[in-house]
């Protein structure tokens, strides 16, 4: 079958043959007897191996892809400036973003996102950082060993094979990174820079040299590079080619490393590495699992002798602040909660005031002074609201605490006799209405909904996977009126009922 890309011309063969002659005799002017390269037999073969003339000719594109955004880079910031966020966490890579198919289109969206990534670089690292995280590798794993299917999978995917590789490098310096995602990157890293992999072989391929150069083992490459001026020439492509030896000798490929997933019955899955957590544990006294510890997927696939390994998972509100990535997306989310919650109470379009709000569902002075009755529960779900919009508590947008705790108090009320809201007075059915609508925001603000709204002016749009599944419910409609005598007196009532219920 005849292969798809463009074979190589006559000419290009006669020049990666010369090409090929001049750095055997160049090298072995570096490596001492007994190391000393020689001509390779097989070189006709390869410039006639369709596999490796396809990874060529792609490398061939993606260079001047590369070369393509770089300029449109250089021109953006001669236009607009450079960021002023120190450090700058996509210093080397934002140039990988551009549209480089020339069109007014991709002129504008070229614009707006190097000018959103001023005003705000965390936004762009979440849309692309966050879309990383959420990689299936079963089409990596599937490319196998093939060299050409896993420079088709680099292209295809293009920049996620370039973010992979840098990942632990772009987030380990995101000074805005949450702190979660942060612990996170001893384990995520290893299973991102796999999906990483084609970088090196890509980049190696994008010149002639990537055919000329003799066949290197570790040792000699490693010789090799001692010599700068020899490494340098043609742009570097040789040094590439160089150190693929060496890569290649030490780092684990993804048919390799997904592998093992594989042979242990783990799914490859859409976001995995996130929601994956190897954990180290010992066993207590009743024989139960205790103490787990984070530990990498290299340590969980080859645990030390007598150690305790399984696979967990990050849930709640540790796997939303590493999927958040920093506190950019998480102000988007919680702005978005909060319009929910307005609503919900009836204060569309209002400024969200939690003194306000706390001191409308206050109890009266008979609550207060002198039954103190004010319900465990409901201080309780006080506490988690104040929480949940507080960036400095653990808490800090954790729906399901903040639900739990209405779900409390909602469930007290129950227990009282009040099956519905509208059984309910004053202060019990003005907190009921309030716990309710923090309950209903949480199920009704999802972080899939309010990324796709952040990043609608971007293409290709940001895809996750909502971590909770939204819920139907009916409208409520809310009464907000707290008159302080009136509200006595309805819980006086509701008092007289059972001395010992509490609002």
């Amino acid at each position: 079958m005849p292969s798809k890309y463009k074979p190589l011309t006559l000419a290009e063969k006669q020049a990666i043959k010369a090409r090929h002659k001049a750095l055997v005799d160049k090298m072995n002017e570096t490596l001492p007897q007994g190391m000393k390269v020689e001509i390779d037999p097989d070189l006709d073969k390869r410039l006639d191996d369709p596999v490796e003339v396809g990874l060529y000719r792609i490398a061939e594109e993606m260079e001047e892809k590369r070369a393509a955004q770089r300029q449109i880079h250089a021109a953006l910031e001669a236009k607009y400036g450079k960021t002023e966020v120190r450090p700058d966490p996509l210093s080397r890579t934002i140039y990988l973003e551009f549209d480089t198919s020339g069109t007014d289109e991709a002129e504008r969206y070229n614009e707006r996102i190097y000018r959103d990534y001023l005003l705000d670089p965390n936004k762009i690292v979440f849309m692309r950082y966050g879309k990383a995280l959420e990689t299936d590798p079963s089409a990596i794993y599937a490319c196998g060993d093939d060299k050409l299917k896993l420079a088709e999978y680099y292209r295809d995917t293009y920049p996620l094979c370039e973010e992979g590789f840098v990942f632990n490098s772009v987030l380990n310096t995101h000074a805005a990174a949450n702190p979660e995602l942060k612990s996170a990157l001893s384990v995520v890293t290893k299973p991102m820079e796999t999906i990483g992999y084609p970088v090196d072989m890509v980049r190696a391929a994008a010149g002639q040299d990537y055919f000329a150069c003799p066949k290197l083992n570790p040792a000699q490459a490693a010789l090799l590079k001692s010599n700068a001026e020899l490494m340098n020439e043609g742009g570097g492509i040789l040094g590439r080619t160089v150190d693929l030896t060496l890569v290649e000798e030490g780092v684990e490929t993804p048919k390799s490393f997904f592998g093992k997933f594989v042979e242990r019955n783990i799914p490859l899955q859409q976001g995995m590495f996130v929601k994956l957590k190897p954990e180290s544990y010992e066993v207590g006294p009743d024989g139960k699992p205790t103490n787990p510890q984070p530990i990498t997927f290299d340590a969980f696939f080859a645990p030390n002798a007598g150690q305790n390994v399984r696979m967990g998972e990050r849930k709640g509100n540790e796997l939303f602040h590493v999927s958040s990535i920093n506190r950019s997306f998480e102000n988007e989310y919680l702005e978005a909660w909060r319009k929910k919650f307005n609503i919900r109470m009836g204060r569309a379009g209002q400024e969200f005031d939690i003194a306000a709000l706390e001191d409308q569902h206050k109890g009266g002075i008979m609550e207060r002074y002198i039954l103190f009755s004010t319900s465990k529960q409901y201080k309780e779900f006080l506490q988690a609201f104040k929480d949940y919009n507080d960036p400095k508590s653990p808490n800090y947008l954790n729906k399901e605490h903040l639900k739990t705790k209405g779900q409390a108090y909602l469930d007290r009320k129950k227990s009282q006799g009040y099956q519905k809201i509208e059984d309910m007075k004053g202060t019990s059915k003005d907190r009921a209405i309030f716990v309710t609508a923090a309950i209903e925001a949480c199920d009704e603000t999802s972080e899939d909904s309010v990324a796709r709204e952040w990043l609608k002016a971007y293409a290709p749009e940001i895809k996750r996977e909502p971590f909770l599944q939204q819920k139907e419910v009916e409208d409520l409609a809310p009464q907000n009126g707290n008159n302080e005598a009136q509200n006595d007196l309805e819980n006086i009532v509701e008092l007289d009922d059972d001395l010992n219920m509490t609002v």
